[in-house]
């Protein structure tokens, strides 16, 4: 049983790799799992407070999330101009950023068979509430409300990639973030006195994005979503 939402994406996304570096930080091409969670965890927050945040803090990182991704996305590189420090002053730098172009919505679903009505109407309420994926300012509209399907997810979700391969052949391989089971609010909580330690927080998680390349140049690379 799954709680699907659906989202229009209204300006560019980009969220960095984990691996990326500063200099060069190449986009993912969908928002991760961690992503997800943390604007739920954020969502809990603007509309809840601190209290009943951390109450459900457990039921979030545990979720099993699953994306769907848009019919087509054109990832545009650039080069930017950003303020480096060296030597203990801010001097200017070029570096590498991506940019995704969405034509089409994305879909993200959440196992909620184990749960109760009680916790399924509150992640409702979370997903109602998500009007951001990835950096600052990588807005999304949500199209309709949230609503359960019992039915198996159509093969255009992405897949955790499976130990024989035989995913590899039809989609696009990335690793995208996910929870580790044993994180604390106080971890992930940019707030707190806290520091994230990436092996202790999130994890990278080899993901089949059903997506594959139709054409690309030197400033950009445009997917297809695959069935």
């Amino acid at each position: 049983m799954w709680l699907i939402a659906e989202y229009l994406p209204v300006s560019f996304f980009s969220l960095r790799m984990s691996n990326a570096t500063n200099a060069a930080a190449k986009s993912l091409l969908i928002p991760s799992p961690f992503c997800i969670k943390m604007a739920l965890i954020d969502a809990s927050f603007r509309i809840d407070g601190i209290a009943r945040t951390e109450r459900r803090f457990d039921l979030i990182k545990r979720l099993e999330v699953r994306i769907e991704p848009p019919e087509h996305a054109v990832v545009n590189a650039c080069f930017v101009k950003i303020r480096k420090l060296v030597d203990g002053e801010f001097g200017q730098a070029f570096a590498l950023r991506e940019y995704v172009a969405y034509s089409g919505v994305i879909r993200i679903a959440l196992n909620v068979e184990h749960l109760s009505s009680e916790e399924r109407q509150t992640l409702v309420g979370l997903l109602v509430q998500i009007n951001q994926l990835g950096k600052r300012g990588c807005f999304v509209q949500l199209t309709s409300a949230p609503a359960i399907s019992d039915g198996v997810l159509p093969t255009t979700f992405a897949t955790e990639l499976m130990l024989s391969g035989e995913l590899a052949t039809i989609g696009t391989l990335q690793l995208l973030d996910e929870m580790q089971q044993d994180t604390s609010l106080r971890q992930v909580d940019a707030y707190s006195d806290v520091g994230e330690i990436r092996g202790a927080v999130r994890k990278s998680v080899p993901t089949i994005l059903r997506y594959r390349r139709i054409e690309s140049s030197k400033g950009y690379t445009a997917y297809e979503r695959t069935k």
